[in-house]
């Protein structure tokens, strides 16, 4: 089978035996795939922090009998440096690829929420608060996922369910960057993603 070439983002990554890491690379056109790294972590290989999460990468790899992918080469388009100056960026970076891995199935495109992840990490750590970003994240993909339905929702007031509405629909990332959320309500919408991808 020929080799492949793709981008993506690194949702996650842990050792394998000795020197090797497996990824779950976030890509456009094939969605979820988990990729071997071989070598990761030997002092001579550039690999190791190229594959590190969040990282958004280019990959060249060819598909094995199993599940797991062989990784012949990987290349960093972006490390997303600002989104780790900061705890609360980095936090909230790290629950929309945790969004990202409780909701995609392995190996099924969605280039939509890839697009929307991309633009997500580029704004992430220029607003004020990134806490409203990663929870509109989550929305929109639960709304894609087909998992939303309001009458689930817990009690909310007027005021914090037109938030809802703006976080879920807006389409222009302008329209979210003076707003705030307050950091319980924030929680109340996660414990509810998590029920609903449970």
């Amino acid at each position: 089978m020929d080799k492949l070439h793709t981008e993506g983002i690194i949702v996650r990554a842990f050792p394998f035996q000795d020197h090797d890491r497996i990824l779950s690379l976030f890509t456009p056109e094939a969605g979820l795939i988990k990729l071997c790294v071989k070598g990761a972590y030997l002092k001579k290989s550039n690999h190791g922090s190229a594959s590190n999460p969040l990282n958004h990468v280019e990959v060249i790899y060819k598909k094995g009998k199993s599940e797991i992918h062989s990784c012949y080469d990987i290349e960093v388009l972006n490390h997303h440096l600002p989104l780790r100056q900061a705890l609360n960026t980095l936090e909230c970076a790290c629950d929309m690829l945790q969004t990202v891995g409780l909701t995609q199935y392995p190996e099924k495109p969605s280039p939509k929420l890839y697009a929307l992840l991309l633009i997500y990490l580029k704004k992430l750590s220029l607003i004020a608060d990134p806490m409203l970003l990663s929870t509109s994240f989550r929305l929109k993909t639960l709304k894609n996922e087909g998992l939303l339905h309001h009458s689930d929702l817990f009690p909310m007031t007027g005021e914090e369910r037109q938030l809802v509405e703006v976080l879920t629909l807006a389409q222009d990332i302008s329209l979210l960057m003076p707003l705030t959320i307050d950091p319980v309500f924030a929680g109340k919408i996660k414990d509810f993603f998590l029920r609903q991808t449970a």
